[in-house]
Protein backbone atom coordinates (compact mmCIF):
# COMPACT_ATOMS: atom_id res chain seq x y z
CA UNK A 1 0.00 0.00 0.00
CA UNK A 2 1.45 3.54 -0.94
CA UNK A 3 1.69 5.76 2.00
CA UNK A 4 -0.42 9.34 1.89
CA UNK A 5 2.08 11.78 0.13
CA UNK A 6 1.69 15.38 1.27
CA UNK A 7 1.02 17.98 -1.66
CA UNK A 8 4.49 19.76 -0.89
CA UNK A 9 6.27 16.45 -1.65
CA UNK A 10 4.55 15.74 -4.25
CA UNK A 11 5.19 19.05 -5.47
CA UNK A 12 8.77 18.81 -4.88
CA UNK A 13 8.96 15.77 -6.81
CA UNK A 14 7.25 16.59 -9.52
CA UNK A 15 9.45 19.50 -9.68
CA UNK A 16 12.60 17.46 -9.19
CA UNK A 17 13.17 17.12 -13.30
CA UNK A 18 12.91 20.62 -13.45
CA UNK A 19 15.31 21.18 -10.91
CA UNK A 20 17.65 19.29 -12.23
CA UNK A 21 17.28 20.21 -15.93
CA UNK A 22 18.22 23.59 -14.83
CA UNK A 23 20.93 22.72 -12.66
CA UNK A 24 22.81 21.40 -15.60
CA UNK A 25 22.25 24.06 -18.01
CA UNK A 26 24.82 26.54 -18.60
CA UNK A 27 24.50 30.50 -17.10
CA UNK A 28 20.89 29.49 -15.55
CA UNK A 29 20.77 29.69 -11.84
CA UNK A 30 17.85 29.59 -9.26
CA UNK A 31 15.38 31.90 -8.44
CA UNK A 32 14.89 35.05 -10.46
CA UNK A 33 17.02 37.26 -8.61
CA UNK A 34 20.55 36.77 -7.31
CA UNK A 35 19.97 34.96 -3.95
CA UNK A 36 23.70 36.45 -2.97
CA UNK A 37 21.42 39.64 -2.52
CA UNK A 38 18.21 38.61 -1.10
CA UNK A 39 17.40 40.39 2.46
CA UNK A 40 13.54 39.67 3.15
CA UNK A 41 12.24 37.24 4.32
CA UNK A 42 10.52 36.16 1.60
CA UNK A 43 13.39 36.15 -0.79
CA UNK A 44 15.21 33.40 1.89
CA UNK A 45 12.38 31.40 1.88
CA UNK A 46 12.66 31.10 -2.17
CA UNK A 47 16.86 30.63 -2.22
CA UNK A 48 16.23 28.18 0.71
CA UNK A 49 13.90 25.38 -0.95
CA UNK A 50 14.95 24.25 -4.73
CA UNK A 51 11.42 23.67 -5.65
CA UNK A 52 10.27 26.95 -4.87
CA UNK A 53 13.07 28.60 -6.31
CA UNK A 54 12.37 26.72 -9.34
CA UNK A 55 9.21 28.28 -9.34
CA UNK A 56 9.76 31.49 -8.86
CA UNK A 57 12.66 30.92 -12.28
CA UNK A 58 9.55 30.03 -14.55
CA UNK A 59 7.41 32.50 -12.88
CA UNK A 60 10.20 35.25 -14.17
CA UNK A 61 9.75 33.34 -17.59
CA UNK A 62 6.07 33.54 -17.89
CA UNK A 63 5.70 36.81 -16.55
CA UNK A 64 8.11 38.02 -19.62
CA UNK A 65 6.33 35.97 -21.98
CA UNK A 66 2.98 37.10 -20.93
CA UNK A 67 3.84 40.98 -21.39
CA UNK A 68 4.95 40.74 -24.72
CA UNK A 69 1.84 38.47 -25.64
CA UNK A 70 -0.48 41.41 -23.66
CA UNK A 71 1.03 44.26 -26.28
CA UNK A 72 -0.46 47.95 -24.65
CA UNK A 73 -1.93 45.66 -22.02
CA UNK A 74 1.73 45.23 -20.53
CA UNK A 75 1.64 48.20 -17.91
CA UNK A 76 -1.58 46.89 -16.81
CA UNK A 77 0.08 43.56 -15.79
CA UNK A 78 2.83 45.33 -14.36
CA UNK A 79 0.93 46.67 -11.76
CA UNK A 80 -1.36 43.72 -11.42
CA UNK A 81 2.00 42.05 -10.57
CA UNK A 82 3.10 44.44 -7.92
CA UNK A 83 -0.13 44.37 -6.43
CA UNK A 84 1.16 40.06 -6.34
CA UNK A 85 3.79 40.58 -4.86
CA UNK A 86 2.64 42.77 -1.98
CA UNK A 87 -0.41 41.59 -1.12
CA UNK A 88 -0.44 37.40 -2.16
CA UNK A 89 3.10 36.36 -2.09
CA UNK A 90 4.60 38.48 0.35
CA UNK A 91 1.61 37.89 2.53
CA UNK A 92 2.80 34.09 3.14
CA UNK A 93 6.30 35.35 5.24
CA UNK A 94 9.14 32.04 4.76
CA UNK A 95 5.92 29.89 5.31
CA UNK A 96 7.07 27.75 2.25
CA UNK A 97 3.96 25.59 1.75
CA UNK A 98 1.81 28.79 1.20
CA UNK A 99 4.68 30.36 -1.58
CA UNK A 100 4.56 27.30 -3.26
CA UNK A 101 0.34 27.48 -3.30
CA UNK A 102 0.52 30.81 -4.53
CA UNK A 103 2.96 30.22 -6.60
CA UNK A 104 1.79 27.82 -8.94
CA UNK A 105 -2.01 29.72 -8.66
CA UNK A 106 0.17 32.77 -10.31
CA UNK A 107 1.51 30.51 -12.75
CA UNK A 108 -1.88 28.77 -13.76
CA UNK A 109 -3.41 32.57 -14.17
CA UNK A 110 -0.50 33.73 -16.62
CA UNK A 111 -0.26 30.31 -18.15
CA UNK A 112 -2.65 31.01 -21.08
CA UNK A 113 -0.59 33.59 -22.39
CA UNK A 114 2.78 31.61 -23.10
CA UNK A 115 3.86 30.44 -26.07
CA UNK A 116 3.60 26.74 -26.28
CA UNK A 117 7.80 26.23 -26.20
CA UNK A 118 7.85 28.17 -23.28
CA UNK A 119 4.61 26.60 -21.34
CA UNK A 120 5.76 24.48 -17.83
CA UNK A 121 5.95 20.77 -18.49
CA UNK A 122 7.20 19.58 -14.97
CA UNK A 123 3.98 20.95 -13.14
CA UNK A 124 0.72 20.18 -12.93
CA UNK A 125 -0.89 23.44 -12.15
CA UNK A 126 -3.83 24.35 -10.61
CA UNK A 127 -7.23 25.08 -12.16
CA UNK A 128 -7.70 29.38 -12.09
CA UNK A 129 -9.22 32.03 -14.25
CA UNK A 130 -6.49 32.42 -17.06
CA UNK A 131 -5.66 35.78 -17.80
CA UNK A 132 -6.17 36.42 -21.86
CA UNK A 133 -6.03 40.31 -22.11
CA UNK A 134 -5.46 43.64 -20.04
CA UNK A 135 -6.91 47.48 -21.05
CA UNK A 136 -5.39 50.14 -20.01
CA UNK A 137 -6.77 53.06 -18.88
CA UNK A 138 -7.87 55.57 -21.85
CA UNK A 139 -5.85 58.01 -22.24
CA UNK A 140 -8.86 61.12 -21.99
CA UNK A 141 -10.55 59.06 -19.04
CA UNK A 142 -10.21 59.96 -15.03
CA UNK A 143 -9.45 57.01 -12.99
CA UNK A 144 -12.68 56.80 -10.51
CA UNK A 145 -12.45 58.85 -6.88
CA UNK A 146 -12.75 55.47 -5.56
CA UNK A 147 -10.85 51.94 -5.67
CA UNK A 148 -14.06 49.56 -5.30
CA UNK A 149 -13.18 46.67 -7.32
CA UNK A 150 -15.91 45.17 -9.67
CA UNK A 151 -15.85 41.15 -11.26
CA UNK A 152 -18.18 40.31 -13.59
CA UNK A 153 -18.69 36.79 -15.29
CA UNK A 154 -20.54 36.05 -18.05
CA UNK A 155 -19.97 35.66 -22.52
CA UNK A 156 -18.01 38.53 -24.08
CA UNK A 157 -19.99 40.64 -26.47
CA UNK A 158 -20.96 43.73 -28.51
CA UNK A 159 -22.84 46.43 -26.34
CA UNK A 160 -25.39 46.60 -28.76
CA UNK A 161 -26.22 45.49 -32.10
CA UNK A 162 -26.44 48.78 -33.48
CA UNK A 163 -23.33 49.39 -35.59
CA UNK A 164 -22.78 52.59 -34.51
CA UNK A 165 -22.56 51.51 -30.55
CA UNK A 166 -20.24 48.56 -30.95
CA UNK A 167 -18.15 48.08 -27.32
CA UNK A 168 -17.15 45.40 -25.54
CA UNK A 169 -18.98 43.94 -23.03
CA UNK A 170 -19.91 41.13 -20.71
CA UNK A 171 -23.25 39.51 -20.43
CA UNK A 172 -23.61 37.64 -17.32
CA UNK A 173 -26.65 34.78 -16.87
CA UNK A 174 -28.53 37.34 -15.20
CA UNK A 175 -28.08 40.92 -14.98
CA UNK A 176 -27.17 43.64 -16.71
CA UNK A 177 -24.50 43.77 -19.31
CA UNK A 178 -22.00 46.03 -18.79
CA UNK A 179 -19.21 47.56 -21.06
CA UNK A 180 -15.49 47.49 -20.35
CA UNK A 181 -14.39 49.01 -23.61
CA UNK A 182 -16.96 52.00 -25.07
CA UNK A 183 -17.61 52.40 -28.78
CA UNK A 184 -16.06 55.75 -28.72
CA UNK A 185 -12.75 54.39 -27.08
CA UNK A 186 -12.15 51.08 -29.27
CA UNK A 187 -9.49 51.43 -31.89
CA UNK A 188 -7.19 48.80 -33.33
CA UNK A 189 -4.59 48.56 -30.15
CA UNK A 190 -3.78 44.80 -29.51
CA UNK A 191 -5.99 44.44 -26.67
CA UNK A 192 -8.65 45.56 -28.59
CA UNK A 193 -7.83 43.35 -31.36
CA UNK A 194 -7.81 40.39 -28.72
CA UNK A 195 -11.29 41.02 -26.98
CA UNK A 196 -12.61 41.48 -30.54
CA UNK A 197 -11.22 38.20 -32.00
CA UNK A 198 -12.86 36.36 -28.51
CA UNK A 199 -16.46 38.08 -29.13
CA UNK A 200 -16.03 36.36 -33.12
CA UNK A 201 -14.37 33.05 -31.89
CA UNK A 202 -15.92 32.13 -28.56
CA UNK A 203 -19.46 33.11 -28.26
CA UNK A 204 -20.60 30.60 -25.51
CA UNK A 205 -16.97 30.62 -23.65
CA UNK A 206 -17.31 32.12 -19.74
CA UNK A 207 -15.10 34.91 -19.00
CA UNK A 208 -14.49 37.40 -15.94
CA UNK A 209 -14.04 41.03 -16.05
CA UNK A 210 -12.70 42.77 -13.18
CA UNK A 211 -11.80 46.17 -13.19
CA UNK A 212 -12.73 49.92 -11.23
CA UNK A 213 -16.26 50.62 -10.74
CA UNK A 214 -17.51 53.53 -12.33
CA UNK A 215 -20.21 56.24 -10.38
CA UNK A 216 -23.03 54.67 -12.84
CA UNK A 217 -22.27 50.74 -11.74
CA UNK A 218 -20.18 49.97 -14.84
CA UNK A 219 -16.94 49.76 -15.15
CA UNK A 220 -14.50 52.54 -15.26
CA UNK A 221 -12.55 53.55 -18.36
CA UNK A 222 -10.02 55.24 -16.56
CA UNK A 223 -8.12 52.33 -14.97
CA UNK A 224 -6.73 49.35 -16.39
CA UNK A 225 -9.43 46.03 -16.90
CA UNK A 226 -8.20 42.45 -17.02
CA UNK A 227 -10.23 39.97 -19.06
CA UNK A 228 -9.52 36.37 -18.07
CA UNK A 229 -11.17 32.76 -19.44
CA UNK A 230 -12.59 30.87 -16.40
CA UNK A 231 -13.86 27.52 -18.63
Amino acid sequence: MTADVSPLTLLRRMMSVAVLSLAFAPGVSAASFDCAKASSVVEKAVCADPALSNLDEYLGHYYGAALVELGDGASCLKADQRNWVKTTRNACGGKTACLITVYLARLATLDGLQPGASALKNVELPVAAALVAAIPAEADSVAPAGKKMMHLQGQLVHESADINNMGFAVKPAKGVTRAFVYDMSIGNSPSHETIRTLIENEPRSQFMVQGLAAADGGFSDGACRYVYRVN
